[in-house]
């Protein structure tokens, strides 16, 4: 894990394990003013107030809800009449998030001024989200029934969920993670182990991948701990989707409990002390608070949905999903086995420190002209006439030799291409790590790269 510094700038972090990449952007969270908090006196203002947020218009939809929040924030209602509100919000919720995330998914990094507008946005809602389940929580009304201790139960099942949310958000976005999101996750799955309602089944429609729309605050706290041990700052969208919806099917098969006296520990566990999801054992000193993963039985899950791959049955038929194909599955399958097995991987060539400044160039045509010191020239025996080509031709016909190239001098080809410096931090025979503190070029996931 990266140290951070105390007081973060904000700067970009690239990664190259495995020919992958991954990017991160820090992030100083600013909530903008909002207009009046509204007043919702009961059940059915609140309803009334949700029915009329305007889910056609991203922006003034974002607004209202956020207003809405607020209002419950501010507001003197009891706990269920609270929950039966925040129930009622969630799906617009997700839809606004949804659909505000894909204005910056899948995009160059860093971020445009707008994109970053629309992600903090994002994880704004998600956050104030989680902060009215928490302070529903907090109201203190609730007894010690059974229909009390359900609706505790479901309640801090939201704070883990949107919690959670919050984390995947910045992996999808390849953004750094906000300071405290896993203390905040591990917190509340803590005061769910407490009360004894940890494993107390609750219903949750908005996860179709969920057990019989059971969950429960393990399943939905284990799940985002298998997302991020598959190591999703290296994955695609695609990929990091097909892991959570697998994660959320299967993380009833794990179990998860405290150390016991004497026990033998895994290589790494969970501290419920530590800003991270695992940690080594051997960095971890307060045995109180840490827990661990039993993932044998998913172990034995993956493997026979492996067999069953081999044997032509279709994803779809296993709960795989519908969007991936068996090559699919089982190339992640295999991967998943190793990274859920919680088990150090080998490393085949030893990382260590360094030092110095790295240039980065992309795409063949820079590259070729810093490598060889010229511009490319496609050969004539591998010429074919591009539209390019045809409309150049056409429109310098009269020309004595209209397909003669334009001289261009090294000068003006160096400022058409240019080259970014990034300071190293470690490297191995197979991989380097860089980082920089300016802005600079924009860049994808996958992104082919030269490096000098």
């Amino acid at each position: 894990m990266q140290h951070r510094p105390a007081n973060p700038i904000k700067q970009d972090i690239i990664c190259f394990p495995r020919n992958r990449l991954f990017f991160s952007q820090g992030v100083t969270m600013s909530v903008a003013g909002t207009s009046l908090t509204p007043a919702i006196p009961n059940f059915s203002a609140g309803r009334e107030f949700i029915s009329r947020i305007p889910l056609s218009n991203q922006q003034l939809a974002f607004a209202e809800l956020s207003r809405f929040l607020d209002g419950l924030l501010s507001s003197t209602l009891n706990v269920k009449t609270v929950f039966q509100l925040l129930e009622l919000v969630r799906p617009p919720i997700a839809f606004i998030a949804e659909e505000l995330a894909k204005s910056y998914l899948n995009k160059p990094v860093p971020m445009a001024d707008m994109e970053e507008g629309f992600f903090r946005q994002v994880i704004q809602l998600l956050q104030k989200t989680a902060k009215c389940y928490e302070h529903c929580s907090e109201k203190g009304s609730l007894g010690i029934s059974r229909e009390d201790r359900a609706l505790l139960a479901a309640i801090l099942h939201r704070c883990i969920h949107f919690t959670g949310l919050t984390i995947l958000e910045h992996q999808h976005a390849r953004r750094e993670l906000l300071w405290g999101l896993w203390l905040k996750l591990h917190e509340y799955y803590e005061k769910a182990e407490k009360l004894e309602l940890a494993l107390q089944e609750v219903p949750d429609v908005l996860e179709p991948h969920a057990q019989k729309g059971k969950t429960s605050c393990t399943a939905a706290y284990v799940a985002f701990i298998l997302c991020d041990m598959s190591g999703g700052f290296s994955l695609s969208l695609q990929e990091q989707k097909m892991v959570r919806r697998w994660a959320l099917s299967w993380s009833p098969l794990v179990s998860l409990h405290a150390i016991a006296l004497g026990e033998t520990l895994p290589q790494y566990v969970i501290d419920l002390t530590y800003d991270a999801a695992l940690r080594p054992t051997a960095e971890s000193l307060n045995t109180t608070q840490l827990r661990r993963l039993g993932t044998v039985r998913l172990a034995s899950q993956i493997s026979q949905i492996g067999l069953q791959l081999k044997q032509r049955v279709r994803p779809v038929e296993l709960g795989l999903g519908e969007d991936c194909s068996p090559q699919q599955c089982t190339r992640m399958l295999a991967y998943l086995a190793s990274q859920w097995s919680q088990a150090r991987a080998a490393r085949k060539y030893r990382r260590h420190p360094s030092t110095g400044m790295v240039r980065v160039c992309t795409g063949f045509e820079e590259m070729h002209f810093f490598i060889s010191g010229s511009e490319f020239q496609q050969p004539e025996s591998a010429r074919v006439y591009s539209r390019q080509d045809f409309d150049q031709l056409y429109a310098f016909r009269f020309q004595e030799n209209p397909g003669q190239a334009l001289y261009i001098n090294r000068e003006k080809l160096s400022a058409t291409y240019r080259v970014d410096t990034w300071e190293m931090v470690n490297q191995s025979a197979n991989g380097f790590r860089l980082i920089r503190s300016v802005s600079g070029r924009k860049m994808v996931h996958g992104q082919l790269l030269a490096l000098c």
